[in-house]
């Protein structure tokens, strides 16, 4: 008898089922799917897509009330920021920029939810999952 419940313990100890959350803390990585950009009234119009310090998407000079498919998906080893940038030339013929964050959000927890980020008239749907 005792025998069984020290194997019916040692069963339940290695095949415990584990929430998205505990999965990606145990393997260590998450996978990013950015589905799509809706601009309502955007601040600004040429908004840039990054995770870390790298642009997943962008674009110039967005429409009003318009919505774009980006379809990306990155998986990642560690925590990330996803963000929404708008770039502006300071000036055509120098090349340099004035870049403005718009919104920005950590990626450090994996879930089965769709996600949104929002800010300055945008609105980006995303989900993080465990690799």
């Amino acid at each position: 008898m005792l025998k069984d419940r020290t194997l019916e313990n040692f069963n339940k100890q290695l095949f415990t089922e584990l929430t998205l959350e505990e999965a990606s803390a145990v393997k260590g990585g998450i996978c990013l799917k950015v589905i799509n950009l809706e601009a309502k009234n955007p601040v600004q119009k040429d908004p840039i897509i990054m995770v870390g310090t790298t642009p997943i998407f962008m674009t110039t000079n967005i429409s009003s009330n318009s919505s774009t498919y980006i379809s990306k998906e990155i998986c990642l080893d560690s925590d990330l920021t996803l963000s929404i940038w708008d770039r502006d030339f300071i000036t055509e013929d120098s090349g340099n920029y004035d870049d403005v964050i718009i919104a920005f959000v950590n990626l450090s927890n994996a879930s089965d939810d769709m996600k949104y980020l929002v800010g300055g008239g945008y609105t980006l749907s995303y989900s993080v999952t465990p690799d």
